[in-house]
């Protein structure tokens, strides 16, 4: 199977690969080539990867600085999600005051 084709390449992939590989690709294929035998050297779904780096990226760092923390310091991930549970434990007390509001 042709791997490499199962990596669509976004900004965040983009953004992944170059805090990974310390250098910017601007070769998609040769992105996807190096993607997908980093993926397969270290026995993880290249599919995985694709889909953990978009969620990382767009959910929980939202911005490359905290992208590139995330993807050198394991503690930093777990701050981010606290930080995003926060936030979504104040939008869900705003929706409950809304909701009782309407009643």
């Amino acid at each position: 199977m042709d791997l490499e084709y199962l990596q669509p390449i976004d900004t965040w992939l983009k953004q992944s690969f170059k805090i990974i590989f310390d250098y910017e690709e601007k070769n998609n294929k040769k992105m996807q080539s190096k993607i997908v035998g980093l993926c397969r050297d270290a026995k993880v779904s290249s599919l995985a990867f694709n889909q953990c780096t978009w969620t990382l990226g767009s959910q929980l760092a939202k911005n490359y600085k905290d992208l590139e923390m995330v993807l050198k310091d394991d503690e930093h991930i777990k701050k981010l999600i606290d930080k995003n549970l926060g936030e979504l434990n104040n939008y869900q007390k705003t929706l409950i005051k809304l909701k009782e509001s309407l009643v």
